[in-house]
């Protein structure tokens, strides 16, 4: 599933609110980086306006290559690094916040790495529909379908 699948799937409410979870300088670099225009509209003058105008354009964006992937980085390792910091020291995995530059993934024994996911997804912590964001979100940026067998997709 790619990063602009599992935004689909996630649906466009939950998308805006991850948006709107990070900081107008994270969401002004993300809009850069999809070449979408910072302006702000002459109808949205307060501050939230503007970034509900900034999530709108994002979700209009999500065709884009690379749309979903850039929110979905941003967003996991803005605002979910509780949750990747718990992943990744279960797994033993060197980390800073969340991020990683360790290429573990196919390392990982398969058993082993189905049950520090089965454990986060029953973690009282985190929604299972974070945790599934997620997972599958590692899967597709490693090319992988390692979390497959996990049915993560019902999460969403």
């Amino acid at each position: 599933m790619t990063p602009n699948e599992i935004c689909y799937r996630l649906g466009e409410q939950r998308f805006k609110s991850m948006v709107l979870d990070l900081t107008p300088a994270t969401v002004k670099k993300i809009l850069g980086e999809v070449g979408l225009k910072t302006t702000r509209s002459l109808t949205k003058l307060s501050a939230q306006g503007r970034n509900e105008d900034w999530a709108g354009r994002l979700w209009t964006a999500l065709d884009a290559k690379k749309t979903g992937a850039v929110v979905l980085y941003a967003w996991l390792g803005n605002c979910r690094n509780a949750l990747l910091s718990d992943f990744l020291n279960a797994l033993e995995v060197k980390h800073q916040f969340g991020l990683t530059d360790e290429d573990f993934l196919n390392k990982v024994e398969e058993n082993r790495l189905h049950q520090v996911a089965k454990d986060l997804l029953g973690h009282e912590a985190y929604e299972k529909r974070d945790v599934a964001t997620y997972l599958l979100f590692l899967d597709s940026s490693n090319q992988s379908e390692r979390f497959a067998p996990l049915n993560l997709e019902q999460y969403l």
